[in-house]
């Protein structure tokens, strides 16, 4: 049951976010004109139960499964620049331009002392929480159906 509720709001969502289509809230459907609504049907025909048929539920699961839901944007793709990559540059560069800056301005005060890394702030343990709640949440629902 539950799995099914996911796949129904995975493809309800996948059609909302298409190109192309708008959501009316008051009938909790995806929207578009029927040219539109064919050219999506031909590539993604289970898709066509979202043409006449509401999920009434849609907001609620959202919001539930809203940053759960695995989307692929985080996911490895071989000989592409990862983020780390990225920001490892953008520092790298940022020092070069900060060192030289230095050296060309007045002397550095011996006096202060590096302090080293900053410790990362201690993560609060609310993420768990709200999790559970969302879990506990969502089985009511499905429950409900």
């Amino acid at each position: 049951m539950l799995l099914q509720l996911k796949s129904a709001f995975n493809s309800c969502a996948a059609t909302r976010n298409a190109s192309g289509f708008g959501w009316d809230e008051g009938l909790k459907m995806p929207t578009a004109t029927a040219e539109v609504w064919d050219a999506y049907i031909d590539r993604h025909p289970k898709a066509a139960r979202w043409r006449t048929t509401p999920f009434p539920l849609y907001n609620d699961i959202l919001y539930l499964v809203e940053g759960i839901v695995a989307t692929g944007a985080g996911a490895f793709h071989p000989g592409a620049q990862t983020q780390s990559q990225t920001q490892t540059e953008t520092q790298a560069e940022t020092d070069v331009d900060s060192q030289s800056q230095s050296q060309s301005g007045a002397a550095m005060d011996t006096d202060t002392q590096s302090q080293g890394p900053a410790t990362p702030p201690h993560r609060s343990r609310g993420r768990n929480r709200d999790k559970t709640l969302k879990v506990c949440m969502c089985l009511e629902i499905s429950r409900l159906c």
